[in-house]
């Protein structure tokens, strides 16, 4: 829950803003190997022996591929000393928000004071993959809680999962809600790359974990179809870099005319560099065969807050962005091809990209939050 710690980003941002409000705030979350940064002095932090299932490029994806051994049992075991610590430190709250319904919200369920559930999508589908959403949101609305959905699909999952009576108080006290963008932060890096020479050859950036659902596979396997030569660089690392590795060194000798750059997961100062250079922003997200999908992945709004054209594809989140956003099927190396050519050849105005960057700005999410915290029982 750091900046150096791109799953939690939005968490440590939620933290900021709720201190700046003068509220005095505890946290209760995994260990770490990143470090605490800007978060650990100002916020009391009840750090839990994280497990290996959440590293490997986040829990849900180390549950699907088994990444670590015994990712079940271990995810159990974190689940129950949360609660524990939850069970301690419980009288001490007024109110409390869990981001993740599980483990979070339901460790949470034994507190007092409003409740603020935050699902983020991976959290989600597991519970429909376990049938375990019911009994959850029935736990949820004997708590009176209240429920933020990051997009609408999954907010549509879980109501057509449960009963009438169920999807009743989902209308109540669910809502669409997508995390929000630090966008002044990205003010600098969209005034340097307006800055920067017309390159001769355009810069495609893609920023995310190698793992399944990013669907970095097909953006490698977009370049046979690029009929203009590219440079492909490909910030992140995780559990399939290996592979991807070896389709993009078979791709190079069959389309020479792209270049393709590992680059590795890069620390916020080197990952502002790579926007700032960048032509295109692609985030080539897919759907897997259990029905999962990305929430809003950060790098969406950080590449827009950014002033750089954005590509994705009309998964999750992703789907719910207006342009000048270019979006395209998933799973289509060709339609992801002709919406990089499309947006390449008549790219939209920095000025727009942030605007749809700005209705994302982290003031104005944090307000939708608190009203629909404290809209009601």
């Amino acid at each position: 829950m750091s900046d150096a710690d791109p799953a939690g980003g939005f968490v440590a941002a939620h933290t900021s803003l709720l201190r700046a409000a003068g509220n005095t705030v505890e946290i209760v979350a995994a260990a770490s190997s990143q470090p605490a940064g800007a978060l650990a002095a100002p916020a009391a932090t009840h750090r839990i022996g994280s497990a290996a299932v959440f590293a490997h490029g986040g829990a849900p994806d180390a549950l699907e591929t088994a990444v670590v051994s015994h990712p079940w049992l271990q995810s159990g075991l974190f689940s129950l000393r949360m609660a524990a610590v939850v069970a301690r430190r419980r009288h001490h709250w007024d109110a409390v928000v869990a981001h993740w319904l599980a483990p979070s919200a339901l460790a949470a369920l034994t507190t007092r004071g409003p409740l603020l559930a935050i699902a983020h999508g991976g959290d989600v589908h597991l519970l429909h993959r376990l049938h375990l959403l019911t009994p959850t949101v029935a736990a949820l609305a004997a708590r009176r809680a209240r429920l933020v959905f990051v997009n609408r699909t999954a907010a549509a999952l879980v109501k057509d999962a449960v009963p009438v009576r169920l999807a009743r108080y989902l209308d109540q006290a669910a809502t669409v809600i997508p995390m929000g963008v630090a966008v002044d932060n990205f003010a600098t890096v969209a005034q340097r790359r307006l800055a920067r020479p017309t390159p001769s050859v355009p810069r495609v950036v893609v920023i995310a974990r190698h793992v399944t659902v990013k669907g970095i596979d097909v953006m490698l396997a977009a370049l046979p179809w690029l009929p203009i030569a590219i440079e492909l660089q490909l910030v992140g690392n995780g559990p399939l870099t290996g592979k991807l590795q070896h389709l993009a060194a078979n791709l190079r000798a069959q389309h020479p005319r792209h270049t393709i750059e590992f680059v590795g997961a890069l620390a916020p100062a080197q990952r502002d560099e790579a926007l700032a250079q960048a032509d295109l922003v692609v985030v080539p997200s897919r759907q897997l065969a259990n029905g999962r999908t990305e929430g809003m992945p950060q790098v969406a709004l950080e590449a827009l807050a950014s002033g750089i054209p954005l590509v994705a594809t009309a998964t999750g989140g992703l789907a719910d962005l207006p342009p000048p956003v270019v979006l395209c099927a998933p799973d289509s190396p060709q339609a992801l091809a002709n919406a990089i050519i499309h947006t390449l050849a008549a790219p939209p105005a920095a000025i727009d990209c942030m605007a749809v960057a700005a209705e994302f700005s982290w003031p104005r999410v944090y307000q939708r939050l608190r009203d629909h915290w404290f809209a009601g029982p």
